[in-house]
């Protein structure tokens, strides 16, 4: 069972890293380069990550808890949660 289709779930990340691209490229002037020049745009994208990582993350968590029980908390206690290894 699955909260979301697995298809609309890649379009969505697909758009949103899309959308993170024309973001960088309009903050900084081009994609590559490391020292951002742009203001507000900028900040727009903290503020997105920021808000994923505490509000649809734990949202998230909540229905999946939800949805498969005790069987969601044992993985959730062996997998790491965003960074392999650390966190």
């Amino acid at each position: 069972m699955h909260l979301l289709d697995q298809r609309i779930l890649g379009g969505v990340i697909l758009a949103l890293l899309a959308l993170l691209v024309a973001v960088k490229r309009l903050t900084t002037g081009n994609i590559i380069r490391d020292v951002p020049d742009g203001g507000v745009l900028l900040w727009l994208v903290h503020v997105f990550n920021l808000f994923f990582l505490l509000v649809v993350i734990p949202i998230e968590e909540d229905g999946l808890r939800q949805a498969y029980g005790d069987q969601y908390v044992s993985h959730s206690r062996r997998v790491r949660r965003l960074v392999p290894f650390v966190y």
